[in-house]
Order: C-alpha cells, then sequence, then structure tokens
C-alpha cells in the first residue's frame, strides 16, 4: 500500500470500527496527522509560551488546525480501533488507554496539589535551612 492509498484509505473508512488496519495502513495517516500537528498548531504554541502576541496568520493556522483535528477525531478513533483488531485485541482497550491517559494526568496533578500543600520539615534538615527560619542553627543531620 502507497502513501497515497493509505491516507485515502483512512478517510474513505471514517467511521469502519470492524476489520483491521495494517501497519502501512495506520502509519501513514499518523505521520500525516503530525506533520499537520506540526505545521499549524505549534507555531501558536511557541509564540504563546515566548509570551508574544500572536499575528493574525498564526491565528488562522490555529483555526485550522483545530478544525483538521476535529474532522479527524472520528476516524483516527475507527483507525486504532482497526489497528488493535489486526492485533486480534478487541477495539474497547483504545477506550482504555484514553481513559488512562486522562486518569494519569488527573492523578498526576491532584498529587501536585497535595505535594504543594503539605507542610514542610521544621528546622533544617539535609537540604538546607527552614525557610521559614533561616537563622535556626544547622542540625545534626550535618554531622
Amino acid at each position: 500500500m502507497t502513501v497515497t492509498e493509505s491516507i485515502q484509505t483512512f478517510f474513505k473508512r471514517y467511521t469502519d470500527f470492524k476489520g483491521r488496519s495494517s501497519r502501512v495502513e495506520y502509519w501513514w495517516p499518523v505521520v500525516m496527522n503530525f506533520v499537520v500537528f506540526m505545521l499549524t498548531l505549534m507555531p501558536g504554541t511557541v509564540m504563546f509560551m515566548i509570551g508574544e502576541t500572536p499575528p493574525s496568520f498564526v491565528w488562522v493556522l490555529l483555526a485550522l488546525g483545530g478544525l483538521y483535528y476535529l474532522a479527524v477525531l472520528i476516524p483516527t478513533i475507527a483507525l486504532n480501533v482497526r489497528r488493535l483488531h489486526d492485533m486480534n485485541q478487541t477495539g474497547w482497550i483504545y477506550l482504555g488507554v484514553v481513559v488512562a491517559g486522562a486518569l494519569v494526568n488527573f492523578i498526576q496533578l491532584v498529587a501536585t496539589i497535595v505535594i504543594g500543600s503539605i507542610k514542610g520539615t521544621e528546622g533544617p534538615n539535609k537540604y538546607g535551612p527552614d525557610p521559614l527560619n533561616p537563622e535556626e542553627a544547622v542540625a545534626s543531620v550535618f554531622e
């Protein structure tokens, strides 16, 4: 299967959650989606990260990239399900992967908030003096 055939199949089988997809049929659309991401979403992301106001063409690229990803959301899910079918696995595994990814990010966010909220050690410890009372003598940990 050529690159063109692979991408055409990606769009022809837009909502086909049955059957199988080979690795070639899977990877060329993945590469295509990555390239579109790099060309449309990354310039705006970089502009926001460095604190610059993006020019008008960047806003147009962001809008086009967002519309593109909305358009390929369902075929991407279908492609992943068919790829799992090719490996003799149920397509429901993909749902588990998506949910687990969301949960891991949520758990990481909660853990960061909890760690940031726990009271620190009173007095100096092996990493330095107490930031709330820096005049206090060095602890016996250093001896």
